[in-house]
C-alpha cells in the first residue's frame, strides 16, 4: 500500500486522521482515528480531488500532515 498523503484536523479535543492511499489499482481514503472508515475513489484523479476538498474547503477544515 502506498500513501500519498495524511491530513489532520482537531474537533472537541478529538483527532482525525485521513491518509490518502493507492493499493493496485484501487484508491482510497482511509481515517483510523477516531474510528475506521473508509471512502473508496474511482481514480487516482478522484482522490485527489477529495483530498483537496478536505484540505481547502472551510467545512472540512483538515491540514496537510508533512510526511
Amino acid at each position: 500500500m502506498h500513501i500519498f498523503a495524511s491530513v489532520t484536523k482537531t474537533t472537541d479535543g478529538r483527532e482525525s486522521t485521513w491518509r490518502f492511499c493507492q493499493d493496485g489499482d484501487k484508491y482510497f481514503a482511509l481515517r483510523v482515528t477516531p474510528e475506521v472508515k473508509v471512502v473508496a475513489c474511482q481514480s487516482v484523479d478522484d482522490l485527489r480531488g477529495l483530498y483537496k476538498k478536505y484540505v481547502t474547503d472551510k467545512r472540512y477544515g483538515f491540514t496537510h500532515v508533512p510526511a
